[in-house]
């Protein structure tokens, strides 16, 4: 991967000279998450396109490596950033206060710019395990994550799916995202999750460094998983993704969404969302993931907080939403990815 060389690339269009930012009206902050992900090179990206043609819009954005969307709703909350990357489920959650958010106040500022990759649900396990797809993690010892964690709610929740409760594991464990990786690589652990979108360099690591395997997660209790919660779509990790990896491996994720909140005003978001359509191919060729996005998908899919009005008013200039689309889009209404109302 080259990663090494893209960081690089992307800190050159970050760096301003002083004379130039003061000329700047507006100065944006964008949490992303671990510079080993793709938040961090996304948000890089965006901001890339932001300060690249800052004469055309005078604002000045910057990011900021988080913990990831848990982190970045909350900073957003707090006003600490003015955009984040999230998924599509937190964002749900934040949106609603259930989950982790339950007994807080519905975050119903939330709103949304686009959204950009899938991130799988991608289950990883030993050279030498026995496990060969989800249903095989029965009386293996899995990491579930730390408490209130992603990686713990995803994996309680497809537990709870197929009707699993401790005692039906060897042992469940409580390791930190950073860690696990090594768990699995000395035999502490039989298999990990890790939600992430692909190519991943934290996923290539684990992969490459002790021949480590990502298996399928389907079968009927996943499709109903799925069909119960509409922020939740099939996705598949393609085969050569990685050098290790001979076939396409199925399973099912969330969408990555760039968020803000209506304190955010409409101009900055309208330009935000300008720089990354008008110069559309720039953007998807900063990073392998990003490269399969295309217009109408961004704008509808993971929609599960309505749209920003900036947003909107760019998506009506560009003639890229119908009239229908757009009403749906102000109330957050989620799309499938042929564009049917799927609430």
């Amino acid at each position: 991967m080259e990663l090494k060389s893209f960081f690089l690339l992307a800190a050159c269009g970050l760096a301003l000279p002083w004379s130039q930012s003061l000329q700047a009206k507006e100065f944006v902050t964008m949490g992303t998450g671990g510079v080993t992900g793709i938040y961090y090179p996304a948000g890089a990206s965006v901001c890339k396109l932001i300060n690249t043609h800052r004469r055309e819009h005078s604002v000045r954005c910057s990011i900021e490596s988080t913990k990831g969307s848990i982190e970045n709703i909350q900073r957003l909350r707090d006003g600490k950033i003015d955009f984040a990357l999230v998924q599509s489920d937190w964002k749900h959650h934040a949106y609603v206060a259930d989950s982790i958010y339950s007994g807080n106040e519905p975050f119903t500022e939330l709103r949304t710019l686009f959204s950009l990759h899938t991130e799988s649900f991608n289950l990883i396990v030993g050279k030498d395990s026995s496990i060969f797809k989800v249903q095989d993690l029965v009386g293996k010892t899995i990491n579930i994550g730390l408490p209130e964690s992603v990686e713990r709610v995803d994996m309680e929740m497809v537990m709870e799916s197929f009707g699993w409760d401790s005692s039906d594991f060897k042992a469940l464990k409580e390791i930190k995202k950073t860690e696990q990786a090594q768990a699995l690589c000395d035999g502490y652990i039989d298999a990990y999750l890790d939600m992430m979108g692909h190519p991943s360099a934290r996923i290539e690591v684990v992969l490459d460094g002790c021949d480590a395997r990502l298996v399928p997660v389907t079968g009927e209790e996943i499709d109903n998983l799925m069909a119960s919660h509409s922020y939740f779509i099939p996705s598949v990790v393609k085969k050569n993704v990685y050098p290790s990896m001979k076939k396409d491996i199925p399973s099912f994720g969330v969408t990555a969404t760039l968020v803000t909140t209506s304190d955010v005003s409409e101009e900055v978001v309208y330009n935000m969302v300008k720089s990354v359509f008008e110069y559309f191919d720039d953007f998807k060729n900063t990073h392998p993931a990003l490269k399969p996005l295309d217009k109408k998908g961004m704008i509808i899919g993971g929609l599960s907080t309505p749209l920003h009005q900036g947003a909107i008013r760019y998506y009506r200039e560009a003639n890229l939403l119908t009239q229908e689309e757009l009403n749906q889009a102000r109330h957050g209404k989620k799309y499938d990815s042929q564009g049917h109302n799927s609430h």
